[in-house]
């Protein structure tokens, strides 16, 4: 085995060889070819194996390389087997040339002879990255892979340390790149299940061995006593028939313990392995990913299955959930006025014979979007596709059309067929769109006459479904857009750069209007307010046209690679969504005319048409691939609620034991009380009178909220959002830290002046003299979980900018002198302390990025701490049962860490975009509330039962038949989100 392979175009060579050498004098084992032969088989099989027997994957991408035709089935096979991958760069390339498995990786830039030294020791900190982690990976792939070869026979299984190394190394992949490939879990799980198997074996043998020996024994027994007396033999018989129940019971019980430990390694070798084929599948199958999360979690619940289930539920924030029901490609979608309805038009018979060229069937399905589920197929008498469908603004009427000339008019309540008006001659219906009163719809149609193709627009009359008018055009029209006043109509020809504006009270063409327009276009949007017409074009640029002066907004925007083929505005007319050919979907800002975010991705093939809710809040996107999508506007998780936006940093939050009411404090020096609920509602806002408010702490017993700030500390009574009393004006600098003590007779509080004080709740009076022993700020305090001790963290050395040391400072307030003892514990200042639960422990985080535990009463660190964070640490919280430990960093991230393994579980929490304050679980461990300064407040679900249900939610479906035998062989089939059908059939 090697351990780089280095993949290169042979006109490469001066660059590969300087590589190489380099490489080999760092004691890297290199394979390379530089033999410049025509491929064969035996060739190519011999660079397969390599590949497979490699470390890492290290290919040279220049502008040859990305031309050769057998670099290209090399990164192909390398992305197969899932080998870790290191793109060096060595010319000036586009990302969107680079074969997709490598394009989103960590390029390593080789492009200047000068600075190769520090580019290859990039490159040095690649390959070591988890080295040991790769070393084990194509181990495992090589033997999994001469298991697959030799026909899977058990002599190529692994077996005892071996096999259970391979189980441990299986689990700790969530958290590691290159992920396992199916074929390694698949390998893993079947040498597992024939361990077991060996097991009730041996098990058995044992078990007949035990009852052979006894009965032998017994007749032995008896031979030689067959001269004792009588009642002898009896009491002889008797004790007998005791040891023989003993014994058979102990090799039950003994039986049953070792077949309850077959199960459940067997569960929880499934459990790793559904996790890991969770993870792998995210990117191109996210809700097959959600359903082997779910059930992965249900085999076992373990730190891999919760963090694959955790990271299926973030994956792609902004997307919601899946619609299934359409047999074929879907064209089409548009939402019910009042928002209640969902319909998505497609093909359900593709013909014979060009796949989804033709279509001999169309469909049209409903769904109600407060369930989420289907509400019904209609019955449409559309025998080809279905080319658009559009809601009366007053919800009564859906109107459908297709490419044979038919109109199908339905009841939108009803949902039933009421009108099919005369089809057109001959020709497709290109568009259909209502006018703003309702009282019509305009149909654009192609009309094929015997010199050739030309156009026609027919007005409709919705009442009695008779036509009005025919608008006659030597070219047929591909989009409609009606002004918000009805007064005119605005056409775009297909593929051309020709749009006109009609007067639709006199049907005459405004002659000079869009004249300056030049770009080939594909797709037109008006805003709702009529301003601003959208225009998508072919070369997959946006245009913004203003309506009102008739020339161009700006330059176009770029981004999409390929030709625009659905818009959509908000509501607002403040966001507008593009998709395209190229299969992803961009939001923009309108006033600023600028991308919103990354752009998202989600259907394996063109996005033909999106729609957005009639809140905003929503919109759709629908695939040739079958899938229809829902998206938020908002990069929102779905585990995540919005309880704040304060108009300035948010520093601290609070809840009550019973986890319903949060009070949040702001540098906009208001305090917030929330009902916390599926929809929070805001209960008050208090004018705290302190200036700006850095700390926020509720009382034990739910009755007082106290707020730090720049001028004192108030107290309210929290029922009745009423003060209690004038401000607490001892500090001579801002309060930026509370704590209420256990029995809520104290308050502690922490100041910039760099002292600890302690009040009495129930008369507002200092107890005693400030605690002066600290030497700086004091950013953080907390009272042990029984009140006996009183911790505050802080700076004891700095020079004019920096801290140079941490320090840990405990009050024994048990004892009547308060007696002081501080601890050195971090190289830079501490942010943030928490006992665990159970008052032993106290974790602080720091400015050096480290998270380390102490134990209280010692003093000493306890291991080696947290560390690995990529900014420093501001917030720490415990769960109730001591289990987890959440943190909280400079960048904006929430990390989730189990305590007892060490890990976090699940990806980042990243909808912070600032300083995360404050972190705080509630009493049941389901929810963690954060404070950060962004000036949000978010309320996150961690309830296992809430993940799951969300998790069906978002996927939308069961497993398949199909897929059911792939991952569960010879088992019944049974169903992963029960509240919908199973063995669903669908079409990919």
């Amino acid at each position: 085995m090697s351990d780089v392979f280095v993949s290169y175009s042979r006109s490469d060579i001066a660059f590969a060889r300087l590589l190489h050498e380099a490489l080999q004098e760092h004691n890297f084992d290199t394979w390379i070819d530089w033999q410049d032969i025509p491929p064969s088989v035996d060739w190519l099989e011999e660079v397969y194996q390599a590949i497979e027997e490699a470390d890492t994957f290290l290919f040279i991408i220049s502008k040859n390389s990305l031309d050769s035709e057998i670099c290209s089935l090399e990164i192909a096979h390398a992305a197969k087997n899932n080998k870790r991958m290191i793109p060096v760069v060595i010319d000036d390339i586009k990302a969107n040339q680079v074969p997709k498995p490598l394009r989103d990786l960590n390029w390593v830039f080789f492009k200047d002879e000068e600075e190769f030294s520090n580019a290859f020791q990039t490159l040095m900190e690649a390959i070591h990255t988890d080295y040991e982690w790769v070393k084990e990976h194509t181990r495992l792939q090589v033997r999994a892979l001469e298991w697959d070869r030799k026909g899977r026979k058990d002599g190529y299984l692994l077996r005892g340390g071996d096999l259970a190394e391979a189980e441990s190394w299986l689990a700790s992949a969530p958290e590691k790149e290159p992920r396992p490939t199916g074929l390694q879990n698949e390998y893993i799980l079947t040498s597992r299940q024939a361990a077991n198997r060996r097991q009730r074996i041996t098990l058995g043998a044992v078990a007949l061995g035990l009852v052979i020996s006894i009965a032998l024994g017994v007749a032995a027994w008896r031979q030689r006593n067959q001269a004792v007396t009588e009642s002898q033999a009896r009491a002889t018989a008797q004790a007998e028939a005791v040891s023989e129940r003993a014994t058979a019971q102990a090799a039950s019980t003994q039986a049953v313990e070792q077949k309850n430990v077959a199960e459940r390694q067997a569960r929880l070798a499934r459990a790793g392995f559904l996790s890991v084929e969770s993870f792998s599948q995210r990117e191109d199958q996210l809700d097959l990913a959600l359903l082997l999360a779910l059930e992965a979690s249900g085999q076992a619940d373990t730190l891999q299955s919760r963090s694959s289930l955790l990271s299926a539920l973030v994956y792609r924030p902004q997307f919601a959930r899946f619609f299934y029901g359409h047999q074929g490609p879907v064209s089409n979608a548009d939402f019910s006025p009042d928002g209640t309805l969902l319909a998505t038009a497609g093909c359900s018979q593709p013909g014979p014979s060009a796949g989804n060229i033709t279509c001999t069937r169309g469909e049209i399905l409903l769904w109600d979007l407060s369930q989420g589920t289907l509400s019904k197929r209609l019955e449409t008498p559309h025998p080809t596709f279905i080319s658009d469908i559009a809601f009366s603004p007053n919800d009564d009427l859906l109107v459908s059309t297709d490419w044979l000339g038919n109109i199908a008019v339905w009841d939108a309540g009803e949902q039933t067929l009421l009108a099919e008006p005369e089809p057109s001659p001959s020709g497709r219906i290109l568009d259909v769109v209502f006018t703003p009163d309702g009282e019509k719809f305009l149909t654009s149609h192609e009309v094929m006459e015997d010199y050739g193709t030309t156009g026609e627009v027919r007005i409709w009359d919705t009442e009695t479904m008779e036509l009005i008018n025919i608008v006659g055009y030597p070219n047929m029209y591909a989009n409609l857009e009606v002004t918000p006043d009805g007064k005119y109509l605005i056409a775009a020809k297909l593929d051309l750069s020709v749009i006109h504006l009609w007067d639709m009270e006199n049907w005459e063409r405004v002659q000079e209007a869009f004249s300056e327009y030049e770009s080939r276009n594909y797709q037109i949007e008006l805003s709702p307010d009529g301003d601003i017409l959208a225009l998508g074009n072919q070369n997959g640029s946006l245009q913004l046209w203003d309506m009102e002066k008739d020339q161009p907004l700006g330059q176009p925007l770029e981004g999409h690679e390929d030709y625009i083929t659905g818009l959509a505005f908000d509501p607002d007319g403040d966001v507008i969504i593009s998709s395209s050919q190229d299969q992803s979907i961009r939001l923009w800002d309108v006033q600023n005319r600028e991308l919103i975010g990354e752009p998202l991705t989600l259907h394996q093939e063109k996005v033909p048409e999106i729609a957005f809710h009639p809140q905003g809040e929503q919109f759709v996107s629908v695939s040739a691939d079958s899938l229809v999508g829902l998206w938020n506007l908002s990069s929102s998780t779905l585990i995540e609620r919005t309880l704040s936006e304060h108009s300035g940093p948010a520093w601290d939050v609070d809840l009550t034991s019973d986890g319903e009411t949060a009070v949040s404090g702001s540098v906009d020096g208001t305090l917030q009380i929330w009902e916390i609920s599926s929809e929070p509602e805001i209960r008050d806002v208090l004018q705290a009178q302190l200036g700006q408010i850095y700390s926020v702490a509720i009382s034990p017993d739910d009755r007082i909220v106290a707020a730090g700030g720049q001028e004192g500390i108030r107290l309210w009574d929290l029922r009745k959002a009423e003060s209690l009393g004038t401000a607490l004006t001892e500090h001579e600098e801002p309060v930026i830290s509370l704590d209420f003590s256990p029995d809520g007779t104290m308050l502690a509080s922490g100041g910039m002046d760099s002292q600890v004080m302690i009040w009495d709740v129930e008369s507002r009076q200092r107890m005693g003299e400030p605690l002066t022993d600290t030497h700086s700020i004091v950013p953080d305090l907390a009272f042990s979980p029984d009140g006996s001790i009183l911790a505050a963290v802080g700076c004891s050395k700095s020079n004019y900018k920096y801290c140079e040391r941490g320090e840990i400072h405990f009050w024994d307030l048990a004892s009547g002198d308060r007696d002081h003892r501080s601890i050195p514990a971090h190289a830079h200042n501490i942010w943030t302390a928490a006992f665990s639960p159970d008052g032993k422990e106290l974790a602080t985080a720091s400015a050096d990025k480290t998270v380390r535990f102490w134990d209280v009463e010692t003093g000493q660190q306890i291991g080696e701490g947290l560390g690995g964070f990529k900014s420093m640490i501001l917030s720490l919280g415990y769960s109730p049962d001591g289990s987890v430990l959440a943190s909280g960093d400079h960048q904006g991230n929430i990390v989730l860490w189990d305590l007892d393994k060490q890990q976090t579980f699940g990806p980042a929490l990243t909808s912070h975009t600032a300083d995360v304050n404050t972190l705080v679980f509630s009493e049941d461990g389901h929810q963690l509330v954060s404070a950060s300064h962004d000036g949000r407040v978010l309320v996150w679900d961690l309830s296992l039962e809430r993940w799951k249900e969300l998790a069906c939610q978002r996927a939308g479906r069961n497993l398949t038949e199909q897929e059911w035998a792939s991952y569960f062989p010879g088992e019944e089939y049974q169903t992963t989100c029960p509240a919908y059908p199973e063995k669903p059939s669908l079409k990919r």
